[in-house]
């Protein structure tokens, strides 16, 4: 797992780092996070659809990412 934070938002990769196609990405646009522990078990609720064949879920709000440490 991977979180990067650009001027776009975060992208909290699981299962592989970018850019591997066989990441499954978390998406928050406009939104920073806290960092987030390794080993870290992430859970997420909406819509999955893939862009560029990476599967990812666009996000609105952190506290919709629950983190099991």
């Amino acid at each position: 797992m991977s979180a990067r934070q650009t001027d776009d938002g975060t992208f909290v990769n699981v299962g592989q780092d970018y850019p591997s196609a066989d990441r499954f990405t978390f998406i928050f646009w406009d939104l920073s996070l806290d960092p987030i522990d390794a080993g870290a078990t992430l859970c997420g609720s909406g819509e999955i659809y893939l862009y560029d064949g990476v599967a990812q879920m666009e996000m609105g709000d952190p506290g919709a990412l629950e983190i099991w440490r």
